[in-house]
């Protein structure tokens, strides 16, 4: 700017102002909230003159880089700080480019945008965009779904999602089921359903491995998975495991393959088993290896002789059992008989069966006829060695001869013992051998040998059965066999009550839990209703440490019948299911009042039943109260709860004076539910609370599982084995467990410290904007919490800003405010807090949070105080940040001296701005000289024009001007008046005119600029008169002549002989070349055309003198010579003024001449004519050249 002063100063008006073009009329710019952009634009002379200049911006956010430039191309780079806006904002500036070739405003824009999701289908802002594209496609919306920014999607009334959307994507990994579920959820779809085009399929008969294939529909559009398997290894499936990506449409056809090799002989029956996490279909299969009725046949065939063999086992241990007579049975037994060898005839062993029921029956002949077959064929007969013994034994039924019946007793008894231990043999052996009928003990010994060694049939064990039944002391222990006996009996009902008393004696001897007996003793108590027997179930409950809910029933009798067993009311207790709602026995409640060593579930349900019997037994109560009172502050401890729990819980404290220590101990029990599904998929449950940071996982054991909802903004997943989460697609009951509405006010006004309760506390305060000052404490201490979110602490933070904001006149708040982290506060809330810090005092901490976010959204009022004070305290440093805020307000009009004085001293700006401020500062009557003399080089330095600069440089004037300033600028304006006609103030021309008197301001710019504006005026002093005589003459003299001479009055123009003078005058670039193109037509319309070069009179403007006299017209125009010539101005000069009462210059009279002769006046003419050569030779005789 110095520079250009020192030009002005010499009158140097060169026109090299470049010509500034900006790359772009507006920068936009869209970025994600506290993100920073760097970018640039371009400054370019489009004629090549070099720039020079330097670039402010409107806000201190928008940074220049480089801030000066100079040359004939300029990048000026910018860093935009977004710190503090809010998502959805926008920030509007300018970029103020102060230059040599003028003032420039290049305006931005900033949007602070939400992150935007884009997709194939468009931006996704909502979630009814977002079911469109799932609906269209599914994988791509995945993909969205999983996206960081899909929580900026849950606007409006969508916001109650967003938990959801929380509680099915916080795990490890995210499923697209968890997309499904949250598309069920939100109520954008419904839950897929599969179906298969058939139940059922028959292979018959198959000839080779075949392919088929089922065809599986789902319901709607969506997620599914389904696990496939078949149980039968024929079956082979071509997958196990099918989800949406396989499906064409809405079907897909599941092949599989029916291996022929993997099937055995007959119908081979399979399934292919369906499964979802909510539906199990079964598809049946049935594939017959040979023909159909073949095998349907055999079938037949074969079930009938199963029924026949079982039948007459039955009738014969029946028979055995004494439950029938000889005729019936035999009579039952013969009918069987018959049917098996009407179907098999070649079968020996049913022939020889019949052969027995006829000697049975007395029919010795009919059954001598059969054996003779086997007489005759005794080689055939013996290769089955237990179908010969059982002929041997026949025989005797015809031969009763005692030495016969020896005979083959022996050779039975070898056969047995030497060759073959069967079962059936044995039978044999027991019906023919006296000694071993003889003794019973051996007899049963050879039975339990037998079963040992494989014997297992209900033949030889009602034998062994009515052993035990005739001499009680046989069974003296119970062993496998034993057992497998008297199951045997049971099972028939044919077991006595004295065998069931010998059992449940040797019971008390069983070292272990056995099944068998278990189910023994359970028939015999269930027949005899026996306490004897009752005692022995209970006791090997307890052997066998048997504390499952299913045995409850036992311990119940035993209690309730008085059986005398140790450790009784211990199982009793260790049995009870948890639901149960029958009281408990007196003697169980007398017993555990004395000492209780049962796990804290079921000494829960024991106190329970005290609690609710105590109207019944009340001396029992006042024993256990302080037991139950103990054992509820150590579960408090331990934060356990269910059902039981609660209820002692919730009665024992009504019963008691709550505490604060209680209190703080409450919590973990407060808040507890019980959720019950009955989904056997489902292995835990999972806790999403809105405002925690962390999820909570609770295990389901018997299909139940005990939670924590410590809001009411929550959200409930279930987890199956795989981990996928679920949340309406599967069914599930919810139940609170204690009412925490009493307790929880309890604990408010205890002051509880528990932080579970003050979180709930807190929740209920603020949704009923009932806020306190304790209130405030507990807001306080959870912002201080890691465990809750960083949006809800922010949340808190805003309600803690708005409540001490409302009661700022209370000092005792401010402890909540000077130290709050504002980082992630709403732009308003945060604004409102840097408000509070201000009217509070706390000043460097505001500008502090000021200097981060910005003060857009701050009361300006507040501002101009916090502004001021600290200009104040910083002593009137310069900061930048500090100089943009004196701006915001300056602009917003709202300021004060201070803050004009701050911007006076150190404000550089367009120079608009800069004069408003001036002005301000001159109402204000503050010292402005400094930012006077800044403004007025601007304005040099720009080439700008304001409207107010005269009064500001009559007050720079006045204050003491420095004169190579004031020389600059009043030569500039005279200049611009000059040459452009601009407007200059009646006062700079009195400058002028009076540093012109003191001799200091000679250059022929002021002289030029003054004598045109003394042309302006009608009547001169005589003072200005004698100067504009003189000054005429003096730029007459040097040839150079103005346009604006002509205005004049005529009395000075004649003093300087400029009658008759016509000036052209064209303004141009100094450096162009101007020419003239005339036609001077005389009175006879004569005349010649001619053209010549402009004389730059001044730099600036060209002129062309003409003399023209009465009837003569001169038409003329103008052409520039800049790259190309062109026709840039027109006129026509005509003389028509007779002027006859002028002077007699020598112009005047030459102009009478002309008029003479156009009126053809010949004697004016000639007397005219004569006076002129008088006056011409008079002038030649007096006047000598020099």
């Amino acid at each position: 700017m110095r520079e250009r002063v020192e030009e002005l100063e010499r009158g140097d008006f060169k026109s090299n102002t470049p010509k500034i073009e900006i790359s772009t009329p507006l920068i936009e710019i869209t970025l994600n909230a506290d993100d920073c952009y760097d970018g640039s634009f371009t400054l370019i002379s489009t004629n090549s003159y070099k720039m020079k200049g330097v670039v402010y911006t409107s806000t201190y956010r928008m940074q220049c880089i480089n801030s000066q430039f100079i040359g004939k191309e300029a990048t000026i780079q910018f860093l935009f700080l977004s710190k503090g806006i809010c998502e959805g904002e926008a920030i509007k500036g300018n970029f103020y480019i102060i230059s040599n070739g003028g003032e420039f405003s290049l305006p931005f824009i900033v949007n602070i945008q939400k992150k935007v999701i884009l997709s194939s289908m468009g931006k996704i802002n909502n979630l009814f965009h977002f079911t469109n594209l799932a609906a269209l496609n599914w994988n791509e919306a995945f993909e969205v779904f999983q996206l960081p920014e899909f929580r900026n999607i849950f606007i409006n009334h969508d916001k109650r999602y967003e938990n959801l959307y929380i509680a099915l994507t916080a795990g490890e990994v995210m499923t697209e089921q968890c997309m499904e579920e949250f598309l069920i959820g939100i109520h954008k779809k419904n839950p897929i359903s599969i179906q298969i085009n058939e139940q059922e399929k028959n292979f018959v008969p198959l000839t080779g491995d075949e392919k088929e294939s089922i065809t599986i529909t789902k319901s709607t559009w969506g997620y599914v998975k389904i696990k496939i398997h078949a149980d039968s290894e024929f079956i082979e499936l071509h997958d196990n495991i099918l989800t949406t990506d396989d499906f064409i449409g809405s079907s897909y056809p599941l092949e599989y393959i029916i291996r022929k090799d993997k099937l055995h002989s007959g119908r081979n029956f399979g399934r292919i088993i369906f499964n979802t996490i909510n539906c199990n279909i079964v598809y049946h299969v049935t594939v017959s290896a040979e023909d159909e009725k073949e095998l349907w046949k055999k079938r037949k065939k074969a079930r009938m002789r199963k029924k026949c063999l079982v039948e007459l086992t039955k009738l014969y241990t029946a028979f055995r059992c004494k439950k029938t007579n000889t005729n019936p049975w035999v009579k039952d037994c013969m009918e069987y008989v018959n049917e098996l060898i009407d179907s098999e005839e070649d079968n020996k062993v049913y022939k020889l069966l019949k052969a027995q029921l006829l000697f049975i029956e007395k029919k010795n002949y009919d059954a001598y006829e059969l054996l003779k077959e086997f007489e005759q064929n005794k080689k055939d007969i013996k290769e089955d060695i237990r179908r010969y013994v059982y002929y041997l034994y026949l025989t005797t039924f015809w031969n009763k001869d005692k030495k016969y019946l020896s005979k083959i007793t022996d050779e039975v008894r070898n056969i047995y013992n030497k060759k073959q231990k069967s079962w059936e043999i044995l039978w044999v052996l027991l019906c023919m051998d006296t000694t071993l009928q003889a003794d019973t003990l051996q007899k049963f010994s050879k039975i339990e040998e037998q079963y040992y060694l494989g014997g297992e049939s209900p033949i030889i064990y009602v034998e062994a059965y009515r052993l035990m039944q005739a001499e009680l002391f046989i069974l003296a222990k119970l062993d496998r066999f034993e057992l497998q006996v008297l199951w045997w009996a049971a099972k028939n009902q044919v077991l006595s009550r004295e065998v069931l008393l010998q059992t449940a004696n040797l019971s008390a001897k069983a070292k272990e839990f056995n099944h068998i007996l278990y189910k023994i003793l359970i028939y015999g108590y269930e027949k005899y209703q026996d306490k004897e027997i009752l005692g022995a179930i209970c006791g090997l409950l307890i052997k066998g440490n048997k504390t499952e809910a299913k045995y409850f029933k036992w311990y119940s009798l035993g209690v309730e019948q008085d059986v005398r067993i140790t450790r009784l009311y211990e199982y009793y207790m260790y049995a009870i299911p948890m639901h149960n709602t029958e009281n408990i026995p007196k003697p169980v409640l007398m017993y555990f009042g004395y000492y209780n060593n049962l796990e804290y579930k079921k000494s829960a349900l024991l106190y329970e039943r005290v609690i609710k019997q105590r109207d019944v037994y009340p001396e029992l109560f006042q024993s256990y109260r302080r037991h139950i009172e103990e054992f509820m502050l150590e579960q408090l401890m331990l934060k356990r709860n269910n059902e039981q729990l609660a209820f002692i819980y919730d009665t024992m404290l009504s019963l008691n004076q709550m505490t604060k220590e209680i209190a703080n101990k409450i919590s973990g029990i407060l808040f507890g539910c019980e959720l019950y599904c009955k989904n056997p998929n489902i292995k835990s449950v999972l806790v999403v609370h809105k405002h925690l940071k962390t999820e909570k996982i609770y295990p389901v054991i018997d299909n139940t599982a005990y939670i924590n909802l410590y809001t009411k903004e929550y959200e409930i997943a279930l987890l199956d084995r795989e981990g996928n989460r679920y949340l309406n697609s599967i069914e599930y009951e919810l139940k609170n467990l204690i009412d925490e509405a009493y307790y929880i006010k309890r604990c408010y006004e205890l002051d509880t410290e528990d932080i579970n309760i003050k979180f709930n506390i807190c929740q209920n305060l603020v949704a009923s904007s009932n806020i306190t000052d304790k209130c405030l404490e507990i807001i306080s201490e959870l912002i201080d919490e890691s465990f809750i979110k960083d949006s809800y602490k922010n949340y808190l933070r805003s309600i803690v800003i708005q409540y001490c904001y409302d009661h700022y006149e209370d000092d005792n708040l401010t402890i909540y405010m000077k130290d709050m982290n504002l980082a992630c506060v709403a732009g308003f809330q945060r604004s409102k807090a840097i408000e509070y810090l201000i009217m509070k005092g706390f000043y460097e901490k505001a500008y502090e949070e000021i200097q981060k976010y910005g003060c857009e959204q701050i009361k300006v009022k507040q501002l101009v105080k916090l502004i001021s004070r600290l200009i104040d305290i910083n002593d009137y440093e310069e900061n930048a940040i500090l100089l943009s805020m004196c701006v915001y307000v300056f602009q917003a009009r709202k300021y004060d001296d201070t803050i004009l004085n701050y911007l006076v001293q150190y404000f550089n700006g367009t120079s608009n701005k800069m004069k408003d401020i001036w002005i301000a500062a001159f109402k204000f009557d503050l010292d402005a000289y400094e930012l006077s003399e800044r403004l007025i080089l601007q304005v040099l330095f720009t080439n700008e024009y304001i409207e107010e600069i005269d009064k500001i440089f009559e007050y720079y004037y006045i204050k003491g001007a420095r004169f190579q300033i004031e020389k600059a600028f009043l030569t500039y304006y005279a200049y611009r008046y000059l040459v452009f006609n601009k407007t200059v103030g009646d006062k700079i021309f009195e400058y002028i005119a009076k540093e012109q008197q003191n001799e200091d301001l000679q250059n022929d710019t002021c002289k030029l600029a003054l004598l045109k504006h003394f042309a302006q005026d009608s009547v001169l002093t005589e003072k200005n008169k004698e100067y504009v005589m003189k000054t005429l003459q003096e730029f007459m003299h040097r040839k150079m002549y103005f346009k604006f001479y002509n205005q004049f009055e005529k009395q000075i123009l004649e003093t300087c002989c400029y009658e008759g003078q016509y000036i052209v005058e064209y303004q141009a670039d100094s450096n162009n070349k101007v020419q003239i193109h005339y036609f001077r037509e005389d009175l006879k319309g004569e005349g010649e055309y001619k053209i010549e070069e402009m004389k730059q009179i001044y730099p600036g403007i060209y002129s062309k003198q003409f003399t023209a006299f009465y009837g003569e017209r001169i038409q003329y125009y103008m052409t520039e010579e800049n790259n190309t010539d062109h026709l840039v101005k027109n006129h026509v000069i005509v003389k028509n003024e007779m002027d006859l009462c002028s002077t007699q210059s020598r112009y005047n009279m030459l102009n009478d001449m002309s008029v003479a002769m156009q009126l053809n006046d010949d004697q004016t003419l000639l007397e005219l004519m004569k006076r002129y050569a008088y006056n011409s030779q008079t002038v030649e005789l007096l006047f000598k050249s020099i």
